[in-house]
């Protein structure tokens, strides 16, 4: 969402020709009384235009509307908005409905980053102290995120009445959606629905017309209609509004043709993963050293290793395979530190990269001995003991640059006979080791014992 800059398109379309441009609407707006200079009742023209942006249900209707406004304060002469009518498809909701929103309008200047920052940082404010400030600007947003979960999983609001649906709404959503939805349900009572067989159209697709009363215009409620199709066969829903397609909430026409069918049920399809409270949101578990710069050494080295294992854990978290992978070695990783010996223990001499930041200096080498330990890390799996880990219990402190195969066992050698021996000494033929990509030989055992 931006102005109507030319520059700002240009770079748009160029850099991300994917991307749907929205106008601001505040912008539009704020140049407006210039726009409408000279005009006879500047403040009723001004009117006007908010209702052409925010009453239209539909595009004969915009059409319709844009004609008789432009018409009645004779405006064709004037570029502005001969210009803004051709690029109608960047401001006008009727002709972006179709994408997902989030009920964003943009109706105050910058209301995002001003309300962001608001209480950290003023026009005076200079470019060391924003860099300071932000640090805890993103510490008192997450806090609050924070707090939100906390209500939206210790707190259930009440619910406003005994639909089925609304009982699951109420155990799926976050608070504040929650609450956002019950506002549609309150709509319920400013509704009419006509039946079905009035307007069936198309054979297996149920066609119900709302005339809503809700709205008001010039201090008079004339009715809007919309139209719900619902469809059996899949459970389908959809409404002439285009309220859930904007904002991902079913809108008060469609539960009003829930509530006449007497539907008990709502498919999963309309509960987005994005409003639920039953999900895992990585982000919420970043934490910022600069906002808490009075904490203790100690804890900040605790927040250092868990923020690596976090990282591992929201990579693994919807795969089953990765998972299985994660407890073995967390396993073997529990284990080896609560035998810990400073005489057997060898520790690699490399310094990780963080790796899901891309390639970083020495990233070929260290791939390369992670493949090696990764290869060897494996213990009792297929009847093969492997004794020669980099960190377990090999004889002497091999050094070799990156810990190799052999590492357990003298000087560090890469070779894949060295270090690895079977219970009567022999060493075994390497076709006989286990092989990760078997997942049959990730069998996860309780080593703490």
């Amino acid at each position: 969402m931006a102005d109507q800059c030319d520059s700002i398109k240009a770079a748009i379309n160029a850099m991300m020709p994917n991307t749907v441009h929205r106008y601001c609407i505040w912008h539009m707006l704020a140049k407006l009384p210039t726009k409408l200079s000279r005009v006879l009742d500047g403040k009723i023209a001004k009117a006007e235009f908010k209702a052409l942006f925010f009453d239209n249900i539909n595009v004969v209707e915009f059409e319709r509307r844009w004609t008789d406004y432009i018409k009645k304060y004779n405006l064709e002469e004037r570029d502005w908005f001969y210009k803004l009518y051709l690029e109608k498809e960047k401001w006008v909701p009727v002709y972006l409905n179709d994408h997902f929103w989030d009920g964003m309008l943009s109706t105050q200047r910058s209301e995002g980053m001003h309300a962001f920052f608001d209480g950290f940082i003023t026009r005076q404010s200079t470019l060391k102290l924003f860099v300071q400030q932000y640090e805890l600007a993103i510490r008192a947003k997450f806090e609050k995120e924070l707090e939100a979960e906390y209500r939206s999983r210790c707190f259930e609001p009440k619910c406003l009445s005994e639909f089925a649906w609304e009982e699951k709404f109420q155990t799926c959503y976050t608070r504040e959606v929650f609450e956002f939805f019950q506002v549609q349900l309150r709509k319920l009572y400013h509704r009419e629905i006509s039946t079905p067989e009035d307007h069936q159209a198309i054979a297996g697709v149920e066609n119900y017309i709302i005339l809503d009363y809700s709205f008001r215009r010039f201090n008079t409620r004339d009715p809007f209609v919309f139209t719900v199709e619902y469809t059996p066969i899949g459970e389908y829903l959809s409404c002439s509004c285009k309220w859930f397609e904007t904002r991902g909430i079913l809108c008060c026409h469609i539960l009003k043709a829930l509530s006449h069918r007497r539907i008990n049920n709502v498919n999963e399809r309309y509960i987005l993963r994005r409003w639920r409270k039953d999900v895992v949101r990585p982000h919420l578990k970043r934490f910022f050293l600069g906002g808490y710069s009075r904490m203790t050494s100690e804890y900040m080295m605790y927040i250092e290793l868990l923020k690596h294992l976090e990282r591992v854990c929201d990579i693994a978290l919807d795969t089953e395979v990765m998972r299985r992978y994660i407890k073995y070695h967390l396993n073997r990783l529990e284990h080896d530190l609560l035998n810990w010996d400073d005489d057997q223990m060898i520790i690699p001499d490399w310094e990780f990269e963080d790796t899901h930041d891309g390639e970083g200096e020495g990233e070929g080498e260290g791939d390369e001995v992670h493949k090696q330990l990764v290869e060897v890390e494996l213990e009792v799996i297929g009847g093969v003991e492997v004794v020669g880990r980099c960190v377990g219990r090999g004889g002497g402190r091999g050094h070799g640059r990156g810990c190799g195969r052999g590492g357990g066992r003298g000087g560090g050698k890469t070779g894949l006979a060295e270090g690895i021996e079977q219970d009567d000494g022999t060493i075994p033929p390497q076709s006989s080791l286990p092989d990760l990509n078997d997942e049959a030989n990730w069998e996860i055992k309780d080593l703490t014992v």
